[in-house]
């Protein structure tokens, strides 16, 4: 079966690219919009958040290609959406987007201490979870913990793999 990928003869493209694809607040993010429609000397950029714009602007086009930057502010967070649109030669509009990840600035740091390195099967276990904002404060947060006998994976469980076995016995 042969798979042909062709590009329409004739047709025109926009493009919009990042300088990276994950973001936090302050950091600054910078777009390229590309077009191989030599026509188009503008096209148009929107942010959006959800259903809420962010940021819009429009960008000169020179020999093809303009840039725009903006600032993450403290309350994006999650996937946000770059959308850039422009007319080409025919007056057809031509659309390009690109996602983009914002890490929020409430990230919780999680700290767990045990009173021992190891314990015995059948003695008592203390852990301490410490829960934090970023800025050190104290949170409330639901932690789930798992426990395992280590000698329970022992118990009638080869390390060695099939082909292991197989070709060293």
């Amino acid at each position: 079966r042969n798979l042909v990928i062709a590009s329409e003869t004739g047709s025109q493209h926009l493009a919009v690219r990042a300088d990276r694809s994950l973001f936090g607040p302050g950091d600054q993010v910078k777009l390229t919009v590309l077009s191989d429609d030599p026509d188009v000397a503008r096209a148009y950029v929107d942010v959006y958040q959800g259903a809420r714009g962010v940021h819009s602007e429009s960008v000169e086009l020179n020999d093809g290609q303009g840039e725009l930057s903006f600032t993450v502010s403290k309350d994006m967070r999650g996937i946000v959406f770059v959308d850039a649109f422009a007319f080409g030669a025919t007056s057809a509009p031509l659309r390009a987007s690109r996602r983009l990840l914002i890490e929020g600035s409430d990230r919780l740091s999680i700290e767990l201490a045990s009173d021992a390195e190891t314990y015995v099967p059948g003695s008592d276990a203390k852990v301490t979870v410490t829960v934090t904002d970023a800025a050190g404060d104290p949170q409330v947060a639901a932690v789930g913990l798992s426990v395992v006998n280590e000698a329970s994976f022992q118990l009638g469980i080869s390390h060695k793999s099939q082909m292991d076995l197989y070709l060293m016995g």
